[in-house]
């Protein structure tokens, strides 16, 4: 008899155990994020990308500087000759490579803007290819 009671309480200590580390995780699954990218849809959030992107190692700049453009790009906000575009261009593109990294902020902020190019065509790698093709 003692043996279906100990059975029966550490039953209901596992489901409590349980219940309490589900509630846990779904608490923490659905809490607000707090840690919030910049809105590349207004100035001062496109601005503040590219001040992120040029703070990376300048081996990886052409490629962060082609995603920030492509990202800021695909918001639709922006044209060439707006001053976001002009930043971006000349801040990401200081120091080594200069001319890699501007060449890879203009490609990227086509590949955002373009309709005509397809999903695959879009990315780094194909332009980088492209680039090493030419």
């Amino acid at each position: 008899m003692s043996h279906k009671i100990e059975t029966i309480f550490g039953g209901v200590a596992v489901l409590f155990v349980v219940g309490i580390a589900a509630f846990g995780a779904f608490s923490v699954m659905n809490q607000p994020n707090t840690k919030k990218k910049n809105d590349v849809t207004t100035v001062s959030g496109a601005l503040a990308a590219i001040s992120e992107a040029k703070e990376h190692a300048a081996d990886a700049r052409p490629r962060v500087c082609f995603e920030t453009a492509s990202k800021i790009g695909a918001a639709g906000k922006f044209d060439v000759l707006s001053p976001v575009y002009q930043t971006g261009f000349e801040d990401c593109g200081t120091g080594a490579d200069l001319d890699l990294v501007q060449a890879a902020w203009a490609a990227g902020w086509v590949a955002g803007t373009s309709a005509d190019l397809k999903p695959f065509e879009r990315s780094f790698e194909a332009w980088r290819r492209a680039k090493a093709k030419a």
